[in-house]
């Protein structure tokens, strides 16, 4: 009887370490890409060629815009931080099929509305609200 409860003991360790080993990947998976992101797109220039290439797609100027009007009503965010979003997108998403998509807007192999169309299926539209003023906080209040 005595092993019995050893061995649930050391169950419920092995299983708390891994729930947080767990956690504590994503948390620093999350970060790790958010300061990549961050890292690449630092540059002034890639700043105004992004600010031009969003104020010439009709679909990109409209989130531009919800983003704009969401965040002066003051609208309750589901995530509120770069460091949030790049976690709610590796648990929604994955680490992989972000990367892949990444490689396929580098490559020319799909577009921006692909890309776009695949996280709309894949997300809320609180969460898509959310990434969008973050986005938008990101680009055009970093001046």
């Amino acid at each position: 009887m005595k092993w019995i409860l050893r061995l649930l003991v050391v169950l419920a360790i092995v299983g708390a370490a891994g729930c947080a080993i767990y956690y504590f990947a994503v948390d620093y998976a999350a970060e790790q890409v958010a300061a990549k992101a961050t890292e690449e797109f630092v540059g002034e220039r890639e700043l105004t060629q992004a600010k031009t290439y969003i104020e010439q797609n009709p679909q990109l100027a409209g989130y531009v815009e919800e983003a704009k009007k969401a965040e002066a009503e003051g609208a309750d965010l589901v995530v509120k931080t770069k460091g949030d979003a790049a976690r709610l997108l590796i648990k929604k998403v994955g680490v992989t099929e972000l990367a892949q998509m990444q490689s396929e807007l580098e490559s020319g192999n799909a577009s921006i509305d692909e890309m776009i169309s695949k996280l709309e299926g894949t997300l809320t539209e609180e969460e898509l609200l959310a990434l969008k003023v973050i986005a938008y906080k990101e680009i055009y209040q970093n001046e």
